[in-house]
């Protein structure tokens, strides 16, 4: 019996590492070759949760052999469990600025909050964190009874860089934003091909002789319905036939490998900017993806740099942790991250504390 329970620890060790492993070919691997290996990485802390807790169970067995091996693998993927967890302790120093990014869904346009105050809210508990600049993704606003010039107002922020993706019923606009207590001094967008998913960047000057290209990013959703959601919970809850969840990996398949091209196009143009830069915005992705790792090449993470603890981003059941960053060059230097647990969005905002390294 002891020698069967023992083999049967054992082969799920061996499952395990070969997926843990997998996962850390995500960053590496487009979608497009494997969205297997893809979806590995999104499930990347689950693995590594499973893994460890089984490798104390070897040790405790006695599996030296087994333990030492799979401590080897959890090491491996030191990058990516960095970029998870930190435990950086805050910096005294005084910041030049702050930079703030926020997927605030449309402002809770539709109520989902049961809030009529939403959009009221949300903008004072910005204004109350006092960036110096802010990118909004999933960005509302209206010619009737919420204007960019309000918004505008109540951050007091001056300039502002406003696109949109969608415009409804002549009125209504969606898309994405940048605002700024500096000069906006170039604005770019950056659409992406059969998408309403998109990018843009500000030039901004933040004093005579420093120039920063800030970019708020929305790569491809997901674009998951209820009924979608309701077979998640029966995955999870082993209720389901196989046989039904094809369409969901379909559509996972479909922006994985959306987020890839789009996540490339954005790379090259931070690649190409003469200023240093800050990357900021929702990815739909997480620290284990090819998107996040084509983007964030030659960049530092704020998270990483700055931040304490795990950081998710986002609250919804699919995808969690953190999709949300806020990426920079050199000679910037981020001084304090934080996460805000701020209840209304299905996103938490994030900013950054930065200063220009002398």
């Amino acid at each position: 019996m002891r020698k069967s329970l023992s083999a049967l620890l054992i082969f799920i060790n061996l499952l395990l590492l070969i997926a843990l492993l997998m996962s850390y070919l995500a960053s590496y691997t487009s979608p497009s070759i494997s969205v297997v290996i893809a979806i590995s990485g999104m499930a990347y802390p689950y693995l590594l949760v499973s893994f460890s807790i089984l490798t104390i169970i070897l040790f405790l067995l006695k599996k030296h052999k087994y333990f030492i091996v799979n401590i080897v693998i959890i090491l491996l993927g030191w990058n990516n469990l960095t970029s998870w967890v930190q435990f950086n302790i805050n910096s005294a120093q005084e910041p030049e600025f702050r930079i703030m990014s926020y997927n605030v869904k449309l402002f809770d346009l539709y109520n989902w909050k049961n809030n009529q105050k939403s959009k009221s809210s949300i903008l004072k508990y910005i204004s109350l964190q006092k960036p110096d600049i802010i990118s909004f993704q999933e960005f509302y606003y209206d010619n009737r009874t919420f204007l960019i010039d309000s918004v505008s107002k109540t951050l007091d922020m001056p300039y502002y860089y406003v696109t949109d993706s969608r415009f409804l019923q002549g009125f209504e606009h969606f898309g994405q934003a940048i605002f700024s207590k500096y000069p906006i001094v170039e604005k770019k967008l950056i659409q992406f091909p059969n998408s309403t998913n998109m990018s843009l960047y500000c030039d901004i000057k933040i004093s005579n002789d420093k120039i920063i290209r800030v970019f708020s990013n929305h790569l491809e959703s997901y674009r998951f319905n209820s009924s979608d959601y309701e077979l998640m919970e029966e995955i999870t809850d082993n209720k389901t036939d196989v046989k039904k969840v094809t369409g969901l990996v379909e559509r996972l398949e479909l922006a994985l490998v959306k987020r890839s091209y789009q996540a490339s196009k954005v790379a090259s143009l931070v690649y190409a900017s003469p200023y240093p830069v800050i990357v900021t915005g929702d990815f739909n992705d997480t620290p284990s993806s090819y998107a996040y790792h084509l983007i964030s090449k030659d960049l530092s993470d704020a998270f990483v740099e700055s931040g304490t603890g795990f950081s998710h981003t986002y609250k919804g059941s699919f995808p969690s942790f953190r999709i949300d960053f806020i990426l920079y060059s050199e000679p910037l230097e981020s001084l304090n991250y934080k996460r805000l647990k701020f209840d209304a969005s299905d996103h938490f905002p994030i900013y950054s504390d930065f200063i220009f390294k002398k």
